[in-house]
């Protein structure tokens, strides 16, 4: 049962480590658009806050979500956990906004799949959000974290998307059309998605029987 331990003790620690990385690969590599430059926003340009405050909100809530699962900081300081919570949450509703409105607008041209995974992917954002903070007013902690942590999910859809398109077998042998780009966005929180519910019900059958 110690190796076992051990073994996923590790296996959170470099999971956390990628997380990490991914998180800062994705904030330094969207901080150009605040250059405001002309040729930087392209497509943007009409729709320079909206993207701005798509990009701001999905930063901040990748760097706010790995202090709300904290564990010690979470119980040693509640009150900073509910600021940060709250910051979060409004971090979210901020990029999802702006999402829906670049979606509405500079999307269509890449075809209807592409559209209704995006709106797909802004919806599970905002509900998953939303319904952690209703758990945690409500008073059901272990519901909150369970939807925290599947807000956070889709967080980091949005930075494994970002990769995943700029990866040579993608931009090789997949191209970047609207089909190609639907099926990343869907994989991207649907697939992480599915395996966090699964070990979730793992844990919870196994959970009687230890204690």
């Amino acid at each position: 049962m110690q190796i076992v331990d051990k073994v996923y003790g590790y296996g959170r620690l470099v999971g956390k480590t990628i997380l990490v990385l991914l998180s800062a690969y994705f904030i330094v590599h969207s901080a150009k658009f605040f250059s405001l430059a002309p040729e930087v926003l392209g497509k943007y340009l009409p729709y320079t806050w909206a993207i701005l405050g798509h990009i701001a909100g999905g930063a901040l809530a990748l760097v706010t979500g790995p202090f709300l699962f904290w564990k010690s900081f979470r119980q040693q300081y509640r009150r900073a956990h509910r600021i940060i919570g709250r910051a979060y949450a409004v971090s979210v509703l901020t990029g999802a906004f702006g999402a829906l409105i670049l979606v509405t607008t500079t999307a269509p041209v890449l075809g209807l799949s592409y559209v209704v995974s995006l709106h797909a992917l802004g919806a599970a954002w905002t509900v998953t959000t939303v319904l952690a903070w209703r758990m945690a007013v409500t008073k059901q902690f272990k519901l909150h974290e369970e939807w925290a942590t599947r807000s956070y999910i889709v967080t980091m859809a949005f930075v494994i998307q970002s990769v995943v398109y700029v990866l040579p077998v993608t931009q090789q042998y997949l191209g970047a059309t609207g089909e190609v780009l639907a099926t990343i966005i869907w994989v991207s929180w649907t697939g992480p998605m599915f395996l966090y519910d699964v070990i979730l019900s793992f844990q919870k059958r196994l959970r009687p029987a230890v204690m």
